[in-house]
């Protein structure tokens, strides 16, 4: 389900949504909390507005589920990065927008 501009939950087509749901929804949009990778795969192509990713900077820090989550070689969180980022590009709509927040170091 998604919660349209109109203040209503509006259902979506069945390949969307299906297991992922918002934790929080207003008429201007709604907030998932689940890697992001389990709401891309259940998403449309060009179907959402905007992307803000604020994903583990690679730090080694322990963000709950083991410090050596967050503590991969270069090449592999870029390669990482990258699947999720192309993921993100082919959910956004036509002139829709991708916030990323991460350190200039990956940038």
């Amino acid at each position: 389900m998604f919660y349209g501009m109109n203040a209503k939950v509006v259902e979506l087509p069945q390949k969307t949504m299906r297991s992922v749901g918002p934790v929080f929804g207003t008429a201007l949009g709604a907030v998932f909390h689940t890697d992001c990778l389990n709401l891309f795969a259940n998403l449309n192509d060009e179907s959402i507005d905007t992307v803000f990713a604020d994903p583990p900077f690679n730090l080694g820090k322990d963000y709950g589920r083991g410090k050596d989550k967050d503590e991969l070689n270069g090449q592999d969180y870029l390669k990482w990065c990258y699947g999720w980022i192309d993921e993100a590009i082919r959910v956004v709509k036509p002139g829709g927008a991708i916030f990323i927040y991460n350190l200039p170091q990956w940038a």
